[in-house]
């Protein structure tokens, strides 16, 4: 029988396979309970002027019931929240999806997809490149 790993261990190695999984370049968001909370509106302003930067990929990082590694949280440009509240995986990426799809009513969402050369990749537990 396989015997878990120790926390701390267990979000290293995570940590590890998020870093290894992040394509060259990317602008990495960490998403983790201790992070900013951002209205959509902040995040759409966030996501356009990285866009306008020649950001050209972005990756966010969801981290295991345990969060992120500090190797992760270290090397995120940004730590955002979602709340206080445990999130489901599954959950997380489509409210996620949802903020960078439809940032919020009354102005114009970023665009941040492959129609301006921009992608966003999610990096889960376990790595999954979506």
């Amino acid at each position: 029988m396989r015997q878990r790993l120790p926390t701390a261990a267990l979000k290293a190695r995570e940590a590890l396979l998020i870093l290894e999984a992040l394509p060259a370049g990317t602008r990495l968001i960490a998403l983790d309970e201790h992070g900013a909370l951002w209205s959509s509106r902040a995040l759409a302003e966030r996501l356009a002027a990285w866009r306008d930067q020649g950001v050209a990929e972005l990756a966010f990082a969801i981290g295991g019931a345990d969060g992120l590694g500090a190797a992760v949280l270290d090397r995120a440009e940004a730590t955002l929240s979602l709340g206080p509240m445990t999130w489901p995986h599954l959950l997380v990426r489509g409210m996620l999806l949802e903020q960078l799809l439809v940032p919020g009513e009354g102005f114009e969402p970023p665009t941040f997809g492959l129609q301006n050369r921009c992608t966003a990749t999610v990096l889960t537990r376990p790595v999954r490149l979506v």
